[in-house]
């Protein structure tokens, strides 16, 4: 295999709003496949489930001991791919110690895809496959460790099994009824909420970044 069309196809499918597209627009074909309304509410607990675990995902990376990333690593002496850039221009433009355990995107993600699995199993794993494809890609590529995915599909999956309980799906319900009674309020909040989920919130991120220096 030519490693460069490898590191290429590598990087574009870890492209960050990739991976939060495929998944969010599988979350919405769940919710649009004629189910009944007890699954919808599974799906609106789920979904606050997933923004749950990665919020704790990001207090995380603040209480963890911080390891470089593996690209960053001088004892893993790994090549970096061409498509990441000039090592020395990432050390300088990116955050080399940054935390990578766990990885916010891939628990949310994650998330997401676990709650689909559970009520349309079909889509749920396509929904996980295209989570899993985004995250080993970063593996590939140096920015994380396997140990930062298993640990972010482990805390996914236990916020959305701990979503499953009775006074969640109630939460849910109360979604479901607000989408029956104001159709047009409740999925202007759902476009606005899935374009934030689909970017992980960045523009939030920048905005109290600008605003809380």
């Amino acid at each position: 295999m030519d490693w460069q069309f490898a590191n290429a196809l590598a990087f574009s499918v870890a492209y960050p709003i990739l991976q939060g597209l495929a998944v969010v627009s599988l979350v919405w074909c769940c919710w649009f496949s004629g189910i009944k309304a007890e699954l919808r509410a599974h799906i609106v607990s789920g979904t606050f489930a997933a923004i749950l675990a990665g919020l704790i995902a990001h207090l995380l990376h603040r209480t963890l001991p911080s390891s470089p990333r593996p690209i960053f690593d001088p004892l893993l002496q790994l090549h970096v791919p061409a498509v990441l850039g000039d090592i020395d221009t990432l050390r300088t433009t990116s955050s080399p110690n940054s935390h990578t355990f766990p990885s916010e995107r891939a628990t949310m993600f994650a998330g997401l895809a676990i709650a689909v699995l559970l009520i349309r199993p079909k889509l749920g794993l396509l929904a996980l496959g295209c989570a899993m494809l985004a995250d080993v890609s970063r593996i590939y590529l140096g920015l994380h460790y396997p140990t930062d995915i298993i640990g972010s599909y482990s805390l996914a999956a236990a916020m959305v099994w701990l979503a499953q309980m009775q006074w969640s799906s109630e939460l849910g319900l109360r979604f479901v009824r607000w989408e029956r009674i104001s159709p047009s309020t409740f999925y202007m909040c759902a476009f606005v909420a899935s374009y934030l989920i689909t970017t992980a919130f960045q523009d939030l991120r920048d905005l109290a970044g600008i605003l809380l220096p």
